[in-house]
């Protein structure tokens, strides 16, 4: 009985995982086996060609455009510290975007042709300063709202290095806005929270789920099974 168990449980938790608003990926292979659909693959570098080293909002990237409250709330990067990862935000030495989310301030991520799940690499600001401080937002929370009005929040990893978030919202949206929820707590005095993207990964649809009629079906059957199980120990 007890694998029988953890086959209802498992059945129970799916069920329960598919009735959240957002669900959150930390893991980019798991994320994308949730995806189906046209997909696109975003790394940044090709657009080096086009937008030079250094470029502020708005730009495009692939099906997004990326627009902001001011031209220094977002700028792409590209090359400009490539042996030194994590200065400014860069994530892994190539191109990326520096969100520099202030008091108040925003960056939208919008698609004409809309997405179900979009996933990104991120990396919080850090550096090191002449006098050998350190100014940082490390482990700072950025909150996120769609156009269809689902919202949540993340964190930036608590130390220097990259790490991976994905979102998968209930349906297909058009716009996602960043903001930051520690603006007036960032651990430097700097009143905004900054963190570079890279390699975002967007799926128009996401794999279809099990009804609740065919959860109830799956939970019956699993029943059934049990049952005859026991007749069978008993005779």
């Amino acid at each position: 009985m007890s694998k029988l168990w953890a086959a209802t449980a498992a059945a129970a938790c799916l069920w329960a995982g598919q009735a959240s608003a957002v669900t959150t990926f930390n893991d980019r292979m798991t994320f994308a086996s949730h995806g189906q659909g046209s997909t696109a693959f975003l790394t940044l570098n090709s657009l080096q060609d086009t937008l030079g080293d250094e470029r502020p909002m708005p730009i495009s990237v692939g099906p997004l455009e990326i627009t902001a409250d001011s031209p220094t709330s977002a700028y792409y990067f590209a090359g400009i510290h490539a042996a030194h990862p994590g200065v400014r935000g860069d994530v892994d030495g190539s191109a990326w975007i520096q969100m520099r989310l202030d008091l108040g301030s925003w960056v939208t991520w919008s698609s004409a042709s809309g997405f179900q799940l979009i996933g990104f690499d991120m990396r919080p600001y850090y550096n090191v300063n002449d006098d050998g401080s350190i100014t940082h937002d490390l482990g700072e929370t950025i909150y996120y709202e769609t156009d269809t009005g689902e919202n949540g929040s993340f964190k930036l990893s608590d130390s220097n290095t990259s790490s991976f978030i994905g979102l998968m919202f209930n349906g297909p949206v058009h716009s996602i806005t960043f903001s930051s929820l520690d603006f007036y707590n960032t651990p430097n005095g700097n009143g905004s929270s900054w963190f570079g993207v890279d390699n975002l990964h967007l799926f128009a649809s996401a794999a279809p789920v099990p009804e609740p009629t065919s959860l109830a079906m799956l939970l019956a059957g699993l029943g059934t099974v049990g049952l005859l199980a026991r007749r069978r120990r008993a005779d």
